[in-house]
């Protein structure tokens, strides 16, 4: 009941915005403002010193909030503060489900459902038990999970909820390495990652294609990583760079000088064998073959992802 009194005051204060814009327009809006402004926590409490990263997202922010008045700005503050006030109070998927209720930017090309938190839960809970969460973290520290096309961080959510059930801190030992199509959809899972804690990267791209078009690294993942640089110690964030290479730099947001495939990823687009062909459909086939039906040698392919 908590939540959705949270709700419908998150929903009044957006709607009390929406006058020359459209909701989605002032929801997105507020999204990417409130996506910094979770970045940039740590620059501000002085943990990090004000870097590149630091300086694009504040001229980023500048950018959006010279269309909004004083008013309106503070309205998007105390919008930021639901959402960290609902996430210390109950595990959901906030955002996710008002961006939902409210029908913003709804994208049905895009295949973009939102799943429901309790659908979520059970998938959890299908997918993670005590003795694989025990094997994973007494072996490698961590658990890591990769959420190619996140939403709004449900499942992730979900994740933190059974982790703790089960008796772990998931602010200590979880990973996530989540990618959306749509950059709404990554600053959200970011917002309510970040609010949890939680040590992951938020990847805008395309998970199929695996172009990547922007990255973002939690406050809890930059604040590791430095804790890890300043005490040489190893820790999370060093065994996921050493395991995860989707992504594979904590350098920044421009991913094109650390974008790397691994074998594990090229295993992926490795020639499956084809279904037995009757005799008839062999000799029609090797008349229809054409350029377009050839195949590369094996090198060739990996070519294609050598200079990405």
């Amino acid at each position: 009941m908590l939540v959705e009194n949270y709700t419908r005051e998150f929903s009044t204060k957006l709607l009390s915005l929406v006058h020359s814009r459209s909701r989605y327009e002032v929801f997105r809006d507020w999204v990417e403002v409130a996506t910094i402004t979770s970045q940039q926590v740590p620059y501000h409490q002085g943990i990090l010193k004000k870097d590149e990263l630091y300086e694009q997202g504040e001229q980023r922010y500048l950018e959006i909030v010279k269309e909004y008045d004083r008013d309106s700005l503070q309205v998007f503050a105390e919008m930021f503060g639901l959402v960290q006030l609902v996430l210390s109070t109950a595990k959901c998927d906030f955002l996710g489900q008002l961006h939902q209720e409210l029908e913003i930017g709804w994208k049905a090309d895009l295949g973009q459902f939102f799943m429901p938190y309790p659908v979520a839960k059970l998938m959890a809970r299908l997918s993670i038990d005590k003795h694989l969460l025990d094997e994973q973290i007494t072996h490698k520290g961590y658990v890591s999970f990769h959420e190619p096309a996140v939403g709004a961080g449900c499942f992730l959510i979900a994740a933190t909820e059974l982790i703790e059930e089960l008796g772990y801190n998931p602010q200590e030992c979880m990973y996530f390495e989540a990618v959306d199509l749509d950059s709404l959809c990554a600053n959200m899972t970011y917002i309510q990652l970040s609010a949890l804690g939680i040590s992951g990267t938020v990847i805008h791209g395309n998970s199929l294609s695996l172009e990547v078009y922007g990255v973002r690294y939690t406050p809890a993942f930059l604040i590791a990583k430095k804790f890890r640089e300043l005490h040489d110690l190893p820790t999370l964030t060093q065994q996921v760079e050493e395991t995860f290479t989707f992504i594979s730099s904590s350098e920044g947001p421009q991913v094109q000088d650390a974008f790397d495939v691994s074998p594990r990823q090229l295993s992926l687009f490795e020639e499956m064998p084809a279904p037995p062909q009757t005799a008839d459909q062999h000799k029609a086939n090797k008349h229809k073959q054409s350029k377009r039906d050839a195949t590369p040698p094996t090198e060739k392919q990996l070519d294609l992802f050598e200079d990405l």
